[in-house]
């Protein structure tokens, strides 16, 4: 019996990471537990953790499993998660089951058996800190010998495997789960109809009524606002509903235009977990991304934190109309185009679609409100640079900043910055890229 996987799926052609408020998140799924480079890379881009769905049978399971979900976490010092299907005795294909958890020190410190049930760890992130300072490998990585995979077979290259046969499918036999073969029947994942990518990793400013209006689709097909794919979205509204599931936290939000649920996956042990400040009646700012289930859509929701200045919302108003126009009739006319003089003065910019007197979408930081002298003249640094995958080194960002921010108050705002879902980390810690592209 032969069981050819590329008959139902596609192999993908980038990497997937997620964001979550801790920390950058890299996916792989099963069989791509056996690449030591899918894990590197993301690491060496600033993931903490990796999550690997898989369903080794009961041959290649007890083999390598628990040694793969090991390796992968030593040899990038970050947690490493990997979720199997329960075994079912009545089932024709028998998965072995054992979903763990592995900390930076290769330590499996949650698991389980095959039957079901469900796999929680405490995750502590000043363990990866710790490791990388008792062993050093990122330091002393000898890249005058060998080459670095990070860069793929070129400069900006993050595609699996350096991108070289992108075009083969894999598949694999009945007691190979697992492990795969390449097939000759071609083909792979069109960049134009699959969400994830690196382009459509952008933070979205949107009204609920953006995202009711958008025409449901399936698996993962492109999510479209103004004929433009989206991916992360970000919202304001009122709270006007709360539940807590065994899994989740539910939130009905609504912003004037429309309602819609949000869902904050969670842990029915941890209470601690919910802001105290996002209730019902209240005012919060939603950062995730639109999901649609069984026909229904909701906001699979990064962070939910409450809005303590309500400027802020009637600057996302603006914000997310600003956007809106900017994307269906494009830049607004006598919009400056070359706004680094200004960045560096100091000095805001008016748009041609602010109302009279005001500067809620010309001001530096690309429209980004609520944010600090410091916080948008790093926005705006951003903007004006040209750079790859990569991003834009600290360093550069403080050589253009310099005359008017130190050091300190330039790194404080890149964490800021960070933590609000505006810039991520690439390679290391020490470049970063801007969620808004446009």
């Amino acid at each position: 019996m032969v069981f050819k996987e590329s008959s139902v799926l596609e192999a993908g052609r980038e990497m997937t990471e997620f964001a979550t408020p801790w920390g950058k998140v890299g996916l792989g799924i099963c069989y791509d537990m056996r690449f030591p480079e899918l894990a590197m890379v993301a690491a060496r881009r600033g993931c903490i953790a990796m999550v690997y769905p898989g369903a080794f049978n009961t041959t290649t399971g007890p083999l390598h499993w628990e040694l793969l979900v090991r390796a992968r976490a030593v040899d990038n010092q970050i947690f490493v998660a990997a979720c199997s299907p329960a075994r079912d005795p009545e089932a024709g294909y028998q998965a072995w089951g054992h979903s763990m958890v592995a900390d930076p020190y290769a330590r499996v410190i949650a698991t389980m058996e095959e039957g079901e049930g469900m796999v929680y760890a405490d995750i502590d992130l000043k363990l990866i800190e710790e490791v990388r300072k008792a062993v050093p490998v990122y330091e002393q990585r000898r890249f005058d010998v060998y080459p670095d995979v990070a860069r793929g077979s070129g400069a900006n290259d993050y595609s699996y495997g350096g991108g070289s046969n992108m075009d083969a499918k894999p598949s694999f036999t009945s007691n190979q789960s697992g492990g795969w073969m390449n097939s000759t029947s071609g083909g792979g994942d069109d960049d134009n109809k699959t969400r994830g990518g690196y382009k459509n990793q952008t933070l979205r400013p949107v009204t609920i009524k953006q995202l009711t209006d958008v025409t449901p689709v399936k698996d993962d097909s492109p999510i479209m606002i103004d004929n433009e794919e989206i991916k992360q979205v970000t919202f304001i509204g009122v709270v006007r509903s709360f539940s807590r599931q065994q899994v989740n936290l539910n939130y009905s939000v609504e912003d004037g235009t429309g309602k819609i649920d949000v869902r904050v996956w969670s842990n029915e042990d941890e209470p601690e977990d919910i802001d105290p400040g996002v209730m019902e009646g209240r005012y919060v700012r939603v950062y995730g991304d639109l999901k649609f289930f069984n026909g229904k859509r909701h906001v699979s929701a990064h962070k939910v934190r409450p809005v303590v200045d309500h400027n802020e919302i009637a600057y996302h108003g603006m914000e997310a109309i600003y956007v809106h126009l900017t994307k269906t009739r494009g830049v607004a006319p006598g919009l400056q185009k070359n706004s680094a003089a200004a960045a560096a003065a100091g000095i805001t910019t008016q748009s041609a679609y602010a109302p009279a007197g005001g500067n809620a979408f010309g001001q530096i930081g690309g429209g980004v409100s609520g944010v600090t002298p410091a916080q948008a003249a790093v926005l705006e640094a951003m903007k004006i640079t040209p750079c790859g995958h990569e991003g834009m080194s600290v360093i550069a960002i403080n050589n253009l900043l310099a005359n008017r921010f130190s050091p300190d108050q330039i790194q404080s705002a890149i964490q800021w910055l960070i933590g609000e879902g505006h810039l991520y980390n690439t390679i290391d810690d020490n470049h970063v890229q801007t969620t808004n592209m446009m």
